[in-house]
């Protein structure tokens, strides 16, 4: 059981890292839309009017965003079952 929670917490961990690679990978102007989006649950018409861009645009940074930071976190080595985030 033990080697089972230590491997959770090596893979959460390393899961954290590659998010956080991610993230610095991206640009500001996406990392702010995919952060407001995220952590502060806003809309893309809110998003654009708080950042004075279209809807559209806004959409497209999070699509980008997402496939960075989707494709930073599948370099990971699968490790068992691991959870979700």
């Amino acid at each position: 059981m033990a080697d089972v929670l230590a491997a959770d917490d090596t893979a959460s961990r390393e899961r954290a890292q590659a998010v956080a690679r991610g993230l610095e990978a991206i640009s500001g102007g996406d990392r702010d839309v995919l952060l407001l989006t995220l952590v502060d649950g806003l809309l893309p018409r809110e998003i654009a009017a708080r950042l004075s861009l279209s809807p559209d645009v806004v959409r497209q940074r999070k699509s980008r965003a997402l496939r960075r930071i989707i494709a930073a976190v599948s370099e990971l080595p699968r490790i068992g079952r691991l959870r979700p985030l």
